[in-house]
């Protein structure tokens, strides 16, 4: 089955023939909307996880308390960072609205700053 996977001239390296920045305007609005959004939901996320975790684990004594919004945190933080990943290289932004982008995913109110700054940015205005 692999030979015949590398017969039809296939590889094992997924990211070889796709072509980044291609996308065309009407895909820009779509990334960065899309990045709106998961950066909305991750930054709710966290609000969540810290209030489980001060409150519930560490004022009620619940044990347990951070286990659900942990991990929903933690897939929401990765689908930011793939989001991110693809605005970048959809866009082309430099390295600094790529970093701010990132230090905002980790302060806890920042993400809302960035949601109100990346819908600028979606007008066709800088971030």
């Amino acid at each position: 089955m692999i030979f015949d996977f590398l017969e039809r001239g296939g590889n094992f390296f997924w990211w070889e023939g796709l072509e980044w920045g291609g996308g065309g305007v009407e895909s820009w609005g779509m990334s960065i909307r899309m990045l709106r959004c998961v950066s909305l939901l991750e930054g709710l996320s966290y609000l969540w996880l810290l209030y489980c975790s001060i409150y519930e684990k560490r004022i009620l004594g619940k044990e347990d308390a951070i286990a659900v919004p942990g991990m929903v945190h933690g897939v929401l933080f990765i689908l930011f960072c793939m989001a991110l990943f693809h605005v970048w290289m959809d866009r082309g932004w430099g390295w600094k609205k790529v970093g701010f982008a990132f230090v905002c995913s980790l302060l806890p109110f920042a993400p809302f700053y960035l949601e109100r700054k990346l819908k600028k940015d979606e007008g066709g205005r800088k971030i």
